[in-house]
């Protein structure tokens, strides 16, 4: 069963994770024991396979060969769970049901799910719109600016150069805006599905759902 980021990111879990299992708490219990730390930025635009095999890994020429010839993965920015979380309320709704049909497909990683998800991801695009312009459920503004803080302390104390750089704060800033209107919020499927012209067009293809 799928749990919405917003039961899931409560005031008690972010100052759990910030205080326990993020990275800037890691790093502090590993410190005590190590002195020879390597980051690698995930901000800096570079691919993070070809970073690590080719800069953290010490004598790794040849798995840095792979990574560079491989390329950066493709980045699917998260859609395919947005897409299965509308086909699914579709399902709740009873704009899958049939006559007969049993309820059969208990999880969002089920062939038939995965299927019809990549037929909505289709008529998305089609509309020239993506994952992120359907109707979204987000963070209260509170513990967004919260989540900001901490997230921005904790970079500031593990890479103060790149953080003081023109291109630090305010990169780390512009990228947590657009996520907290995107990765940080989770697709409303009850508001896209009071859409007529996406109950029409899980109607038209209700029949490729067994």
């Amino acid at each position: 069963r799928w749990t919405p980021i917003r039961d899931v990111m409560t005031n008690e879990m972010v100052d759990y994770y910030w205080t326990s299992i993020y990275s800037l708490p890691t790093f502090r219990r590993y410190a005590r024991h190590f002195d020879d730390f390597r980051f690698i930025n995930l901000h800096d635009g570079r691919d993070l396979v070809e970073t690590f095999f080719c800069e953290s890994l010490p004598s790794a020429p040849r798995a840095c060969a792979a990574a560079r010839a491989l390329g950066a993965p493709h980045n699917h920015e998260g859609y395919e769970l947005t897409f299965r979380l509308i086909v699914a309320g579709a399902r709740r709704r009873g704009i899958l049901d049939r006559p007969g049909r049993k309820n059969k497909h208990k999880t969002l990683a089920h062939k038939p799910i995965n299927d019809l998800a990549e037929k909505v991801r289709e008529r998305q695009t089609s509309l020239k719109k993506g994952p992120y312009d359907f109707p979204m459920a987000c963070m209260h503004p509170g513990l967004l600016q919260k989540i900001r803080e901490k997230s921005l302390a904790a970079e500031e104390a593990l890479l103060p150069e790149f953080f003081r750089s023109p291109d630090g704060r305010a990169k780390l800033l512009s990228e947590f805006d657009v996520h907290a209107r995107t990765r940080l919020c989770d697709v409303n499927a009850s508001a896209v599905l009071e859409d007529p012209s996406w109950v029409a067009f899980f109607a038209s293809v209700e029949h490729d759902f067994p």
